[in-house]
């Protein structure tokens, strides 16, 4: 999954319902996501708020390269 923190709502549903503990956290407001603890069940992206929709389910790789740009 691939977290666009401009939209996101820092509702903290992700966060909640991650099985695997892999969405980032810091001071209450979502940072990213831990591939390495990531399984890639997408819960994440389910929960997340219909109307906003910050999180999008991609392959690994797409997220590795996302992560990297954003450094």
């Amino acid at each position: 999954p691939v977290i666009d923190l401009q939209k996101c709502t820092h509702c903290m549903l992700c966060w909640f319902f991650c099985p695997d503990s892999a969405i980032r956290v810091s001071q209450a407001k979502v940072e990213g996501v831990d591939l390495d603890h990531c399984k890639g069940c997408g819960i994440c992206a389910a929960v997340c708020p219909v109307k906003i929709r910050a999180i999008s389910m991609v392959e690994e790789t797409q997220a590795l390269r996302a992560g990297k740009d954003r450094e």
